[in-house]
């Protein structure tokens, strides 16, 4: 049986499960010049392009200001169409559409999909990155509209008022859409750390600034002023005098994978010790490799610093690392903590499928598809860590250490995790979504140890 893929946005009553009013079918367009492949210029079908249902709707939803605002990017395997971000308003149980926006008006590719994180918003404007495609925002042309592997602000009418590009956007994708390397700029979602100013001579922070991170397929971190991205300078790599704040090459741990990047967000929280703020995140590089015996990896902690050189980032060597590693996907952690105090706070990830060989025994390690994929174990894991290091005698001695893990533990069997799944943490339980369930994590009772699940 075949059929026509449509997209509608609900508004789901979560205390009864009932649906309110009627959904909405998310269409839309804006003018802009349909291309027939990557890297061609010229119009084929007029001034205007359509939103068609060739897409997946991959990140997450954002809720600002009364607006819900959805992203899609293209479907697998695609080549021309284009990212896109609707917003919507729910009035009298009704949607009504306010604004559209596409990444690439003018070009193809620039999905929105950021490894199944939402846009982020200050409360004043939104943050997304963008996948591979037609870049040209650096041109003089009204055409050159287009903005692929690129760090977008928008206002809430979803117009463009900055942007940041790496200086070698070109080199990976050749300026063709989506038909070179699949070397995303936008594979993670954008961070915006609460409470945390930067002052530094980089990026026009003399007077201190906000900042938004990001990291992308090259395995480099990125840190921008979000009141002046950075936009796109040529002559300034990674190495070099950076034309935001910061970029960081990552990881500091060795690997033998050459696709070795994020398809992860992180996590954010805040400390004390003694007097002072500690600013940490909490990242997550992976693999993406056919080859065999390619290397896991783990979850790094890296500690903000709010003034000083290089940037807020001061090192590409990790505060802390975790001993357990994750094949791809890279886990998208989260925190939770009864406090701001180091010896509360818990770092929970989800493992996606118990590949044997992470706990670093083989010889060399693999990752499925390698050479061990049949010790893959058909279900999730959850694990927990040590946010920040508590008293040198208590169960934390050092950031990140393992505190739980449900591998190979009764009542603890969750189903298969698809890729980029967040744990989320309230009152007490840690909820897994699965391929197949919710999964509820809670403490047992009845005298067994460890934690227990209940799909």
């Amino acid at each position: 049986m075949s059929g026509t893929i449509r997209y509608y946005l609900l508004a789901v009553d979560i205390t009864t499960g009932n649906v309110l009013g009627t959904g909405i079918q998310i269409a839309g367009s804006v003018p802009g010049l349909a291309q027939s492949k990557c890297g061609t210029s010229s119009p084929l079908t007029g001034q205007t392009i359509k939103f068609d249902n060739n897409h997946i709707q991959r990140s997450g939803l954002l809720l600002l200001n009364g607006k819900v605002y959805v992203a899609f990017a293209a479907g697998p395997g695609d080549e021309v169409e284009n990212g896109w971000l609707f917003a919507y308003s729910f009035t009298s149980n009704t949607f009504s559409q306010t604004a559209a926006f596409s990444t690439t008006p003018d070009g193809t590719g620039g999905g929105i999909w950021m490894s199944g994180a939402g846009p982020a918003s200050d409360g004043n404007s939104i943050f997304v990155t963008t996948g591979n495609g037609t870049f040209d925002l650096n041109g003089s042309s009204p055409l050159d509209d287009d903005a692929g592997d690129s760090l977008l602000k928008l206002t809430p009418a979803l117009v463009r008022s900055d942007y940041y590009t790496p200086s070698d956007v070109f080199s990976y994708n050749n300026n063709q859409g989506r038909c070179v390397n699949d070397i995303d700029f936008g594979s993670g979602g954008v961070l915006l750390p609460t409470n945390f100013t930067y002052t530094g001579s980089n990026g026009g922070c003399s007077s201190g600034c906000g900042v938004a991170v990001n990291a992308d397929k090259e395995s480099k971190l990125y840190v921008a002023n979000t009141a002046n991205l950075g936009g796109f300078d040529g002559t300034k790599d990674c190495s070099s005098n950076f034309n935001n704040i910061q970029c960081v090459a990552t990881p500091a741990v060795p690997s033998n994978d050459p696709l070795q990047g994020y398809w992860a967000s992180p996590a954010y929280w805040t400390y004390t010790s003694g007097s002072t703020t500690k600013y940490m995140l909490y990242y997550a590089a992976t693999m993406q490799s056919t080859t065999a015996g390619v290397a896991p990896e783990a979850i790094n902690a890296y500690q903000l610093q709010t003034s000083g050189s290089p940037g807020p980032i001061p090192s590409a060597t990790p505060f802390a690392s975790t001993s357990t590693l994750f094949c791809d996907f890279s886990p998208t952690p989260s925190v939770s903590s009864n406090s701001t105090q180091a010896a509360t706070g818990i770092l929970w990830a989800i493992e996606t499928s118990q590949n044997s060989n992470n706990n670093g025994v083989h010889s060399p390690p693999d990752c499925y598809p390698g050479l061990n994929y049949q010790n893959v174990v058909p279900h999730a894991a959850l694990h927990a860590f040590c946010a920040a290091a508590g008293t040198p005698s208590g169960p934390c001695p050092t950031a990140l250490t393992e505190i739980y893990s449900s591998r190979n533990l009764q009542h603890t069997e969750p189903s298969l995790a698809h890729a980029f799944p967040t744990p989320t943490i309230s009152n007490g339980y840690v909820y897994i979504g699965t391929d197949a369930e919710v999964d509820v994590f809670g403490l047992c009772i009845n005298g067994v140890k460890g934690a227990c699940v209940k799909p």
